[in-house]
């Protein structure tokens, strides 16, 4: 009996910018094993008896040896149960060749059984259908598309001759590695008929981890199918089955799993708890693959929240760990990521485009059907740095394999790309058609945050087109998703980082209301231009007086929305005659002051926020230059005196 590596976890999605120690009582009819002496070390070899149970503790790699005396003709049933260690059984013959190999799908929880009595005919069968299930899984570990085809027919032997033998535990592990295999082929419709057939067995049988594992990986599929709120609610069903089954590594997993899900439903704060629980309990366990994995998904999580250099820390640890266990699915996954966060960061081209090329070539390498986030991914990157033909061909590219694959949430994003593009290239009916496109696909698969920047761009393409009260119904729906997606993070420097990356929302919702004033001066939409830029003010000073602790204010506040003053409270300040209040919001294209008197308002366009930065650091510089300059002229005369 060997202990295996940690084992590897469910693969991963790539948001990007698409901006199994269980206890079971002994088998009715068979006498109860009785239990040996303490655990033995390592070395020792232990002669086996009928009805004896050996508990032992195995650390990653090592092995240990057992003696069975099993004449010609007899048959002996071996069950080792694995309590939060995967292993591998092997039987040898007396000359030392392997004659058996059993290394189930159940990662680390239940029995890895190895088919003293009398052989029967049934007993021959029962073998041969072990050795067919066995077979498909080592097939499956080759993780080759030719492999995967032969395991497919293999486990399908292997479940017809267990359901002959009236074996559903067995059977249900057999659908359950059919489940797998088409999940790894990205069959997901198939791949979860088997998997809900084996949890139906499961079920009935009583067994929760089991049925833990199974719901967990009907989340994964869903997730994969861009259903992130249907993933969740499977997720978190599955989490206290697995907790039940008091086995911490499969918990650990159930965590990551929920908080990736969490993540795609724009559950932040869940998804950030989520995760620090299961690097905690990796980190207890050494389970060094989990952790690689976990860190990956928790600088994924920092990415999209703004959080560049502690998402790249995370992410660094995530690839050292991968390249030391020699994880390239892992790898090629962490290495795409940390191109987008490097181009989020303002690294250099030639360090961003490194790392999308070296996960290109990974994925490509060893099939990860992945690669096509990553290729889509890159074309975002070259969007932004101005090469726009060939970063449209690569992001068309992309978007024809999502289509093709039904990967929704991947298609929303790529669509709202390929719409900023025909945006910018004058194309505003193909640009709108995208946007919209993308919003009816983020609405229906409950991605606010991709609705949000669909809607975004609707606003764009309805303001070049002369509709601003059209684009002004779709940015104020773009505010309210972001605004919504601000309150989940429970970290407040996520939470104010969130809120700086969605700027360009905020501006053009101002920028909007500032051109109808010009269209309509009397009809107020000034007066709210103002109101508009004292919301997104109050958002980020309420946090910054939460987190100074200034005032003190509940837990549930601090989520809820930060209230801004009214038009009519700040015209109020102005009520002493001569007094005038003013107020000011910086852009990114132009820039705004409001002059409050008792009985009026006016507004200024001002330059961009860029060019009175720089102006207001100018001016700072010389009068602290001036300051200095006159003290020192006063010191000098006192000491004259």
């Amino acid at each position: 009996m060997r202990s295996r590596s940690p084992r590897e976890t469910a693969a991963l999605l790539v948001a990007g910018l698409l901006l199994a120690a269980c206890e079971r009582s002994p088998p009715v009819g068979k006498p109860a094993a009785r239990r040996a002496a303490p655990a033995h070390p390592a070395a020792r070899v232990l002669r086996l008896s009928p009805g004896v149970l050996d508990e032992t503790v195995l650390k990653g790699g090592e092995e240990r040896a057992y003696l069975l005396d099993l004449a010609a003709g007899r048959y002996a049933e071996l069950v080792v149960e694995q309590q939060g260690i995967d292993v591998e059984v092997r039987l040898r013959a007396s000359d030392g060749r392997v004659v058996a190999a059993v290394d189930s799908l159940n990662g680390m929880i239940g029995p890895e059984p190895l088919p003293w009595r009398p052989a029967t005919a049934r007993d021959r069968a029962r073998v041969e259908a072990e050795r067919s299930l066995a077979a498909g899984v080592r097939l499956y570990q080759e993780d080759k598309p030719s492999s995967l085809q032969a395991a497919l027919a293999l486990e399908n032997e292997a479940r017809a001759r267990f359901r002959a033998l009236g074996l559903p535990g067995r059977e249900a592990e057999a659908l359950f590695c059919l489940g797998s295999y088409h999940d790894r082929l990205a069959e997901n419709e198939a791949a979860a008929d088997f998997y809900r057939q084996a949890l139906a067995i499961f079920d009935a049988l009583g067994d929760e981890a089991r049925v833990g594992v199974t719901l967990s990986n009907l989340g994964k599929l869903e997730r994969n199918s861009g259903r992130a709120g249907p993933a969740l609610a499977l997720y978190r069903q599955a989490l206290p089955l697995l907790r039940r089954s008091r086995n911490q590594p499969e918990e650990a997993l159930g965590l990551s799993n929920l908080g990736r899900a969490a993540m795609d439903a724009g559950e932040n704060g869940e998804a950030l708890a989520a995760f620090e629980q299961a690097l905690s309990l990796e980190r207890s366990l050494g389970d060094r693959a989990a952790e690689g994995d976990t860190l990956s998904n928790l600088g994924l999580l920092e990415t999209s929240l703004g959080q560049i250099s502690r998402a790249l820390d995370h992410l660094g640890q995530a690839v050292a760990l991968q390249e030391a266990r020699g994880d390239r699915r892992g790898l090629g996954v962490t290495l795409a990521e940390i191109g987008v966060a490097r181009a989020l960061g303002g690294h250099s081209r030639q360090e961003v485009q490194a790392a999308f090329q070296r996960a290109l070539r990974l994925q490509r390498e060893i099939g990860d059907r992945r690669d096509a986030v990553t290729l889509h991914n890159l074309g975002w990157y070259l969007y932004r740095v101005g090469e726009i033909p060939q970063a449209e061909r690569i992001l068309r590219q992309a978007l024809a394999i999502f289509q093709a694959r039904e990967e929704r949430a991947n298609e929303a994003g790529a669509l709202v790309n390929l719409g900023g593009i025909d945006l910018e290239r004058g194309r505003l009916a193909e640009a709108a058609a995208s946007f919209t496109r993308a919003r009816a696909l983020a609405a229906e698969i409950g991605d606010p945050e991709k609705e949000a920047y669909a809607l975004f761009g609707l606003a764009r393409v309805h303001r070049a087109t002369r509709r601003p009260a059209a684009a002004l119904t779709a940015i104020e729906g773009a505010t309210t998703r972001v605004e919504a997606l601000r309150r989940k993070p429970v970290s407040l420097d996520l939470r104010m980082t969130f809120f700086a990356s969605k700027q360009d929302i905020y501006d053009l919702r101002v920028d909007l209301l500032m051109d109808l004033h010009r269209r309509e001066p009397r009809a107020g939409y000034d007066a709210r231009a103002l109101m508009a830029s004292e919301e997104a003010r109050a958002r980020t000073l309420l946090d910054l007086l939460d987190k100074a602790h200034v005032q003190t204010v509940s837990s549930a506040a601090r989520l809820t929305p930060a209230s801004a003053p009214g038009f009519h409270e700040i015209q109020r300040q102005a009520a002493e005659p001569g007094t005038v209040v003013l107020e000011y919001y910086l852009g990114r294209e132009r820039s705004f002051l409001w002059a409050l008197t008792p009985g009026a308002i006016e507004s200024f366009e001002l330059p961009p926020r860029e060019v009175l930065e720089a102006e207001a650091r100018r001016a700072a510089f010389l009068l602290a230059a001036s300051n200095q300059a006159l003290a020192r002229r006063q010191a000098e005369l006192a000491l004259a005196d």
